[in-house]
């Protein structure tokens, strides 16, 4: 469900509640997604409410919605006789909570003046991603924290664990290895580099292997 949201390029940051390591990676590669990651997932509704509780709060402490905002959340509820299972993909339901806080009275329409909400004609509108975006918006207080990702290719200048490690405080979201120069051991020892440094500082990047294809060359 986070990947279908995604598609469709929202002006807001869409929180992904989850506690597996492969969609907390696959989010750093994905627009807009940002992961929260739990040690488990809910095992019954009372769990996925306080779960969701600690998510609202967690999404106000870091900006990413003003306080007391009406908040889009989609789940998926498979009720099986003595299983509880949540699948958002396969059947996903969509409900409105407010995130905590109390609202300002001028909430919205400051977001609006300050280009936290984006306003176009829609029949003169190609595409929504690239004419959604003001000076007023990326100046906002109000707007939204990033939503694209940083894709960096890793060379020999950035292979100490220094400069690994002042990637991820610019923030770096994906390592690219390119497979077309260098040899698999290098890159393997800069791998074990980069997730050490990953690990040290809490950092959930991902890792993209560009491995080498097929090459034609002819003499020009």
């Amino acid at each position: 469900a986070a990947r279908l949201i995604a598609k469709y390029h929202p002006c807001v940051p869409a929180l992904v509640i989850t506690s597996s390591a492969a969609v907390v990676a696959s989010c750093q590669s994905t627009f807009s997604l940002l992961p929260y990651k739990l040690f488990a997932m809910p095992a019954d509704d009372n769990e996925f409410f306080q779960v969701l509780g600690k998510a609202l709060k967690f999404a106000v402490s870091d900006v990413l919605c003003p306080p007391g905002s009406i908040v889009v959340v989609a789940r998926g509820i498979s009720q099986v006789p003595g299983q509880w299972k949540v699948d958002a993909d396969t059947q996903p339901v969509i409900s409105l909570m407010a995130a905590p806080g109390a609202r300002l009275a001028s909430t919205s329409l400051m977001h609006r003046f300050e280009g936290y909400i984006p306003h176009y004609e829609a029949d003169k509108t190609v595409s929504i991603r690239c004419n959604a975006i003001s000076l007023q918006k990326i100046t906002s207080s109000y707007a939204p924290v990033r939503k694209t990702k940083v894709f960096c290719t890793l060379g020999p200048a950035c292979w100490s664990e220094e400069t690994l490690a002042e990637l991820l405080d610019a923030g770096l979201n994906v390592a690219r290895f390119n497979f077309s120069h260098g040899d698999h051991q290098g890159h393997g020892e800069v791998l074990e580099r980069f997730r050490k440094v990953a690990a040290a500082k809490g950092s959930s990047a991902a890792v993209l292997m560009d491995t080498k294809g097929p090459e034609i060359r002819t003499a020009m």
